[in-house]
This record gives structure tokens, C-alpha cells and sequence, in this order.
């Protein structure tokens, strides 16, 4: 099959889009992916009947929305290198897990970042738009206090939602070394990758930037604030924080990009 009969469309920055890339990667299947604009994709996933958010992929015509969705899909119609275990309670754990991370990891890790990002004009919308092309940067850096405004309110980004998302975010490692025993070679259900360690791994990596992935960037690095750093700073003596970056190194079998 070719790359164009499976198509990805997705927000780079997104780190839900970057756990149905890595679901397919894992699975050797080739696609293409298309960007879209925030905002504007609204016009591509109304019309794919999807929904408003992105990752939609489009499998021989067929489009799913909603990275879990996505996730339980390839498992059904390509069942080769599973990546949920056979046995039913194992397997039963593996979605109840990869619900979980998706639910928790996934908006806190965002509304944490941006209540960070937001703090200093421009920071945001140069993180959120880095990997589209000029034109893009450029009318992003126009209404760059539109998308500031904007995601402040659908991320609630005032104090207290940031400190909730804050606490959150130790909460989702505190259950990854509960679930693994502090071990960072160890996997969160069984003994091989299954699709909850890819959702924890993927929904925190915009927080932990493993080396190589679409979160170790020109902007991301030029805009860390140093309540940024100070928190990376405290988080990576945890064994979780081990945990994410050895899935990274260990399981990733594509670039994160």
C-alpha cells in the first residue's frame, strides 16, 4: 500500500497527533502526513465528518477521528505487531491505561506548557507554528495575541488551572514508576510495547523533550522559560521521567517529526 492511500492529517506540535504517529510507526505502516492550520482544519475534519480535532486518519478511504479511536482501529484492521497483549485482562489494562494517560497527561501537559509560554508574548504561537512554512509563521506572529487569547481561555491558563495542571503532571509519573516499580526498562502492562506506554510516553514528551522527537526544537528551546526549566529540572531525577525517555530511545522506531 502506498503512503497515499493512508493519510495523517495532524498539527505538528500536537502530542495527541505525535501518539497515532507513533502507533503507526510501530506498526511499519507507511502514510503521508498533512499539516493543517489551527483554526482552519475545522473546514478538512467537518468536511472528513470527524469531528473538530485533529489527529483524522484516512485509511483506504476510511476516516477516524480521535487518537484512542485511532489506536483501537489499527489494532483491529492490522493485527500484526500488536501492540495490545493477548491475554484479556492484560489487554482490558492496556486500554484502561492508555484512556487514562490520554484523559490526564494529555491537558495537563498542554495547559502547563502554554500557561508558561503565554507568559511571554509570541512565545506560544512561535512553539505552536515552528514546523509550517513562512507565510504561516508570519500570520501567526500578526494575531499572535489572538492564539494567546484564545488558549487561554479553552486551557483555562490562570493560576489556578496552571497549578492543577502542575500537580497533574505528578501525578502521571508517580503512576507510571507505581505501574513499572520505579524501573525504567519495564513496560506498563506485559512484557512488550503496548499502546498505554505509547500514550504516556507520547503525551508527556512535549514535557520532557526526548532527544530527537518534534518537542527538542530550534523554538522550544529558544522560548524555555526558566519556570520551565525549573520544573524539567525537578522532574527528571524521577524514575518516570527515566521511563519516558527510555520508550523514546528504545521503542520510538521513527523519528517523532
Amino acid at each position: 500500500m502506498s503512503q497515499a492511500e493512508r493519510i495523517l492529517y495532524q498539527f505538528p506540535i500536537s502530542h495527541y497527533c505525535e501518539k497515532t504517529r507513533w502507533n503507526l510507526d510501530a506498526k511499519g505502516l507507511p502514510y503521508e502526513l498533512r499539516n493543517l492550520v489551527p483554526g482552519v482544519h475545522l473546514l478538512v475534519v467537518k468536511r472528513l465528518g470527524t469531528g473538530h480535532t485533529v489527529p483524522v486518519l484516512v485509511d483506504q478511504g476510511k476516516a477516524i477521528g480521535d487518537s484512542a479511536a485511532i489506536a483501537v482501529y489499527l489494532e483491529q484492521a492490522y493485527p500484526a505487531r500488536p501492540l495490545l497483549p493477548a491475554g484479556e485482562a492484560e489487554r482490558a489494562r492496556a486500554l484502561e491505561l492508555e484512556a487514562y494517560f490520554s484523559k490526564h497527561a494529555g491537558r495537563a501537559a498542554r495547559q502547563w506548557l502554554y500557561g508558561q509560554l503565554v507568559a511571554s508574548p509570541g512565545s506560544a504561537p512561535a512553539v505552536m507554528l515552528e514546523q509550517y512554512a513562512a507565510p504561516v509563521r508570519f500570520i501567526g506572529r500578526l494575531i499572535a495575541k489572538n492564539i494567546e487569547g484564545t488558549l487561554r481561555k479553552q486551557y483555562r491558563l490562570n493560576p489556578e488551572g496552571i497549578a492543577s495542571a502542575r500537580a497533574t503532571l505528578i501525578e502521571m509519573f508517580e503512576r507510571i514508576e507505581l505501574e513499572t516499580q520505579s524501573d525504567p526498562t519495564r513496560y506498563l502492562v506485559g512484557d512488550t510495547l503496548s499502546i498505554a506506554d505509547i500514550a504516556a510516553a507520547s503525551l508527556l514528551s512535549p514535557l520532557v523533550a526526548p532527544p530527537g522527537s518534534t518537542y527538542d526544537s530550534k523554538e522550544g528551546k529558544a522560548h524555555e522559560t526558566a519556570a520551565i526549566r525549573a520544573f524539567r529540572a525537578e522532574l527528571s531525577t524521577r524514575p518516570g521521567w527515566a521511563w519516558v525517555l527510555a520508550r523514546y530511545k528504545n521503542d520510538r522506531s521513527a523519528p517523532a517529526s
